[in-house]
């Protein structure tokens, strides 16, 4: 079925965005085709005149105005609509992988790529209309168009390979080969002794979470960037194309370091998010000059990462240093009934903090720890058991404690109120009570199915159905009910003019059609309910429009931009002048004319209405007193009643 973005979908599957990102990652198989077939017929022309200058001028000229070589026409006629295909299906996968941009390397191959089948389509051009009829001129711009078509896609193949294997991935081999890389690679890098690392790295808390967030989604075991992983050790050991990924104890040979940095004149790794802080660069550089030190709980020997983090070993037989204790004897009761055979037991320091996250639902103390794990001997075991069982019986004890008071709050907030005499406690007390009570009332305000037909007719509204008329009828409906402060907001207004769905034409028509008719039903129902006299109704939004058309980006849609020089809003009921117009604009509808009223002005006059005095309404912040209306603002008398 189709959805309401056009797609085709099945279940909860976007199959047609699936084919698109398909069709994307189909570019790096597509590639070879045109650039061969474009690259052939460059060489057969370019073998062509050659020969021809060979035979001498007139002999080369002749061969020029004989016209495009057969083979060099049907490479092209074939090889150009083909590369046509190669750039989009890039253009698909730029969109897909990179959200239609990304750095610089891959922006830079996406649109050499482009431009590549852009020259081999015109080529392909020049070659038929020179099939069709020979000229000199013709034949120079052919053959000057196929040469440059087919040196375009031998960069772009070569910026996509350096995407892939790394900018160096040409002449590495010679490179290392001639002596050179090593040189180049490990200057001025020699590794420092441990003593002098610094602090000792937690693997498992500094460096794991760097890399699973940064590295392991390009360099895991799905996609393999470059032929490097960093899900292990050994992996990253081993490295890839442009060599290790870590050398132990020397940060400047390894390949994960230099990338991060951003040396040898590469793109920043990641290349797909932030670049990572130099704190987090200092912690991968430590722990690469410690020996990088890699626990065996974290990648397996096959370079697969299965099990991350301690947290998720699989459930062990648990216990202690000293022998089975009593909740030992508890998890061994429930596994033995469930048929369950327990695993190898854990590392001490993994049941600590099992133990501690379990009954407290909080790690032990880096010191307590610590010293555990100095000592792990049955005794030590015993009490960290013992403070663990202690601790979740005071927290489960403080729950039931507190129970009563959570089944009546009332009365203990009467008692305080009573005793302390604080304002603040009566003012939180009805609160409590008008949530309650909103509670209770919304199921049957929030039905207005009961209304009668004649009111659906005149707000224009559709049980269960959102839209701005059915807010209108549920303000009316909560007016009734005494809520004090009602909002509606209806969106679309911001008629720029960038395509249809944001015009002056289409767009705000159809802003008008929804609320005009729901506006106008709410202030008439009101009235006939008796309700307008105490409620005051302000319609308006956040500033006003130009009076000229904006052409935003050249779009052809009419449509206007921001303009708080002057704009209208409308009010009715709570105090307000009936039938009154206030102020006007010049002729253009562009500056205020007569009776200029501040935004300052209106929100003292809507205070006034409402029974305050703006300059006496003050709340206390930073020492001083504010007023709402900061110390601007007067009453616009023209508006009253």
């Amino acid at each position: 079925m189709l959805d309401v973005h056009g797609m085709l979908t099945f279940g909860d599957g976007d199959v047609a965005g699936a084919l698109w990102q398909t069709g994307g990652r189909l570019h790096p198989v597509l590639v070879h085709f045109p650039l061969a077939l474009v690259a052939l017929a460059a060489g057969a022309e370019v073998l062509s005149a050659v020969a021809g200058r060979r035979g001498g001028v007139g002999r080369g000229l002749g061969m020029m105005m004989r016209g495009p070589s057969a083979l060099a026409r049907g490479c092209l006629v074939v090889g150009a609509p083909a590369a046509g295909v190669t750039a989009w299906s890039g253009w698909l996968n730029a969109m897909h992988e990179h959200g239609g941009g990304g750095p610089l390397e891959i922006e830079g191959h996406r649109w050499v790529g482009i431009a590549a089948a852009a020259v081999a389509l015109m080529a392909m051009a020049s070659v038929l209309a020179a099939s069709w009829r020979v000229t000199e001129t013709g034949m120079r711009v052919y053959r000057a168009l196929v040469v440059l078509a087919a040196m375009l896609m031998g960069v772009a193949g070569h910026m996509g390979g350096s995407l892939v294997y790394g900018g160096d991935y040409l002449f590495s081999p010679l490179r290392r080969a001639l002596g050179w890389e090593r040189a180049e690679t490990h200057a001025g890098t020699t590794p420092v002794a441990p003593e002098d690392a610094g602090p000792p790295v937690d693997f498992a808390a500094e460096v794991w979470p760097i890399l699973e967030s940064t590295c392991i989604d390009c360099h895991g075991d799905v996609r393999k960037r470059g032929q490097l992983r960093l899900d292990s050790l050994a992996a990253a050991l081993k490295g890839g194309k442009t060599g290790p990924g870590v050398v132990k104890g020397d940060p400047g040979a390894s390949h994960v370091i230099r990338r991060v940095k951003g040396l040898d004149g590469k793109v920043i790794m990641p290349e797909d998010a932030d670049p990572l802080t130099p704190e987090q660069i200092e912690v991968l550089e430590r722990w690469v000059r410690q020996g990088a030190v890699w626990p065996e709980t974290l990648g397996a020997a096959d370079t697969s990462v299965e099990e991350r983090h301690w947290a998720y070993e699989p459930l062990a037989e648990v216990r202690g240093a000293a022998g089975e204790g009593v909740i030992d004897r508890l998890i061994g009761a429930r596994l033995s009934a469930e048929g369950v055979s327990p695993a190898g037991r854990a590392e001490p320091g993994v049941l600590l903090r099992r133990l501690s996250l379990d009954m407290t639902g909080l790690p032990p103390a880096t010191k307590e720890l610590d010293a555990f794990e100095r000592s792990p001997t049955g005794e030590a075991w015993s009490k960290a058991e013992a403070a663990a069982i202690e601790e979740w019986i005071v927290a489960a004890g403080e729950v039931w404690e507190d129970h009563p008071k959570r089944a009546a709050p009332r009365d203990l907030n009467g008692e305080k109120l009573e005793s302390e005499g604080d304002p603040e406690i009566r003012t939180r007390m009805s609160q409590y009570e008008l949530a309650f009570r909103m509670q209770a009332s919304v199921p049957e305000l929030m039905d207005i199915g009961g209304e009668p037909a004649a009111v659906h007719e005149t707000y224009g509204t559709t049980p269960g159905k959102a839209s701005f008329a059915n807010n209108c009828l549920l303000a009316r409906r909560l007016v009734e009910r005494g809520v004090r402060f009602v909002q509606l907001y209806h969106w679309g207004w911001d008629s720029h003019g960038t395509g249809s769905g944001d015009d002056l034409v289409t767009s705000l028509k159809q802003r008008c059609v929804e609320t005009d008719r729901a506006s106008a039903a709410l202030v008439m129902d009101l009235k006939q309910r008796g309700l307008l006299e105490d409620t005051l109704v302000v319609w308006g939004g956040e500033f006003g429009r130009t009076p000229m058309n904006e052409a935003r980006n050249g779009s052809t849609f009419l449509g206007r931009d921001h303009h708080p020089k002057c704009f209208s809003i409308w009010m009715a009921g709570g105090g307000v002048k009936k039938g009154t117009v206030y102020g006007s604009t010049d002729e253009l509808g562009y500056n205020v004319a007569t009776d200029p009223v501040h935004m300052h002005d209106l929100q003292a006059t809507i205070l006034h209405l409402l029974g305050m005095d703006h300059t006496k309404l003050t709340y206390r912040y930073q020492g001083r007193n504010f007023r709402l209306t900061d110390v601007f603002g007067s009453v616009v008398p023209g508006l009253l009643a």
